[in-house]
């Protein structure tokens, strides 16, 4: 309850700032569903959805094309050490290019922290994005955003195998466009 109530602090704090900038703030909810390259030196990965939150901010670079980073919160449901769910907290940058006023397709690249052990700590990687925008009212949207990421670092340095973790994440919420 403490975390809602200070984001919707921030928010109201930001909302005149945005206004100027011509920002897009996207509260969202991520699914993930993992297939890692490798099998991990303590046993074995079982890809199964798991679900998470980030906030994204978008800002217009040209007429078309837009500049998006944020965060999020991934979790990697695996069935290591007792099934536990490995979360990463996720930071993308990318640039995405209008296709038409409610579709956009993205390029980009993240950095991870890790919280689990046996792994490393930190990741990175590429991404690419389909984004779908359906404006509910003025300066208000639903937006629905597929992306792939493909790792770029060797996570598990243990096993016999370079391993990286490639993901499939859907990203679902409430855009606030300012300047729309």
């Amino acid at each position: 309850m403490k975390t809602f109530a200070k984001a919707l602090l921030m928010i109201a704090l930001l909302v005149p700032a945005m206004a100027r900038a011509d920002l897009d703030v996207s509260m969202v909810l991520t699914g993930t569903y993992t297939q890692p390259s490798f099998t991990p030196s303590q046993g074995t990965v079982t890809p199964s959805p798991g679900l998470g939150y980030g906030l994204l901010f978008d800002w217009p670079l040209l007429r078309q094309y837009r500049i998006q980073f944020g965060f999020a919160s991934l979790a990697r449901k695996t069935d290591l050490a007792s099934a536990q769910e490995l979360t990463a907290y996720h930071f993308p940058i990318q640039f995405k290019s209008l296709v038409t006023k409610q579709f956009a397709v993205g390029l980009g690249a993240y950095y991870e922290l890790w919280g689990a052990t046996g792994f490393e700590t930190m990741s990175y990687g590429a991404l690419a994005s389909a984004v779908l925008d359906l404006p509910v009212m003025p300066g208000i949207g639903w937006i629905v955003d597929l992306r792939y990421l493909y790792g770029l670092r060797d996570m598990d340095p243990q096993a016999s195998e370079k391993g990286r973790f490639s993901d499939v994440v859907g990203f679902t919420g409430v855009r606030l466009g300012f300047g729309r």
